[in-house]
Order: structure tokens, then sequence, then C-alpha cells
């Protein structure tokens, strides 16, 4: 049994995969063998993902015959809807806000996207998040959690410097998630 959680420590140390955390806690001595296997399994699926390649397992299904955006690209829809929505509080209209907005983050990388485009997307992105009309993941508590942070700012006496600085925190926060995907996506 020794040499066989000596030969997964060296699998795990070696194989250089970024994405996943050390996995020394599965040794064959805690853990059932059907465990380890999908555990080996998966941790390798992602070391090939790291290194370019995709095992069948870890494909992409297609919902649609269009493929799923990842998170952080709903992470940031959600900082974007965010803004606009701490922007219209400041400013009390939709249209204004919406420009500002558009003109202080990239929505897309499409250049053929006219500003108008982009500004109806931010819209429906908020729109969207209001009404729960996203899939599920992380994104949702990031805007549930940013509404409750925007509302408590509006209620205090400085609410303009507060909104002003939650419009400024979910630009950053989006420009954040975007760079955190390392490619700018064209956010559809």
């Amino acid at each position: 049994m020794r040499r066989s959680s000596t030969t997964w420590e060296r699998t795990v140390k070696h194989s250089g995969c970024r994405s996943v955390p050390q996995w020394t806690s599965l040794r064959p001595a805690n853990s059932p063998p059907h465990l380890l296997d999908a555990s080996r399994h998966l941790y390798s699926g992602l070391g090939d993902l790291d290194r370019g390649s995709i095992i069948p397992a870890l494909e992409p299904t297609l919902v649609s015959h269009r493929s799923i955006d990842t998170t952080d690209e709903w992470s940031v829809r959600a900082c974007l809807a965010l803004a606009l929505e701490a922007q219209k509080r400041l400013v009390g209209s939709l249209r204004p806000a919406v420009r500002h907005i558009v003109s202080a983050c990239p929505v897309t990388t499409n250049e053929n996207l006219s500003r108008t485009e982009q500004q109806t997307r931010v819209e429906n992105w908020r729109r969207s998040f209001r009404k729960g009309r996203v899939p599920e993941g992380g994104h949702r508590q990031i805007f549930a959690t940013g509404v409750a942070q925007i509302t408590e700012a509006d209620a205090v006496a400085d609410r303009t410097h507060k909104l002003a600085e939650m419009v400024n925190k979910f630009v950053g926060l989006a420009a954040m998630f975007r760079s955190r995907g390392r490619v700018l996506s064209p956010l559809t």
C-alpha cells in the first residue's frame, strides 16, 4: 500500500497541473479505490486541459446548438449589470446610466457592435439578473450580494459618494473577471 501512495504523490507532484490544489489528502489508505481512480482521471484530465488537450469526459456539452458561456463571462455580465444598477440609482435614469457604463468598460471585443447595441446588451443583462433568468452559478451570488451592497449604499447620508464607489468597484471587478479568463471574450 505504501508503494501506491508514493506513486500517487509522485504523480500529483510532477503533473504540473495548475488548475487544482494538490490532492495529497486522497491517499490510497484512506479512500476507496473507485474514488481514487475517478480522482486520478479528473486530475489528469485537468492537467491535459492546462496543456491544451481535452479528454472526452471534459468536453463541453452543446446546448441548443451553442456553447455554454463560462462562469467568468457570466461574472463579467453580473458586474456590469451591478455597475449599471448603481449608476442608475446615482443619476436617476437608465439611459444616461447605461451610456456611462458602456463608456467606462468595454462590453465586447466585437468592433462591429454599435454603442447602442452594447448598451442594449448591458440593459438586457441587468433585466435578466433582476428576474433571475440566468444560468446557475457563482455569478448569481455575485449579483445578489452586489444588489444588497448597492441598496445599503443608497440608504446612507453620503449616498452619492458611496454609489460612485460602487460603480467603480463593479467596473473594476468586471475587468478582473475578464483578465482572469486570460482573454477578452466577445460576451454575446
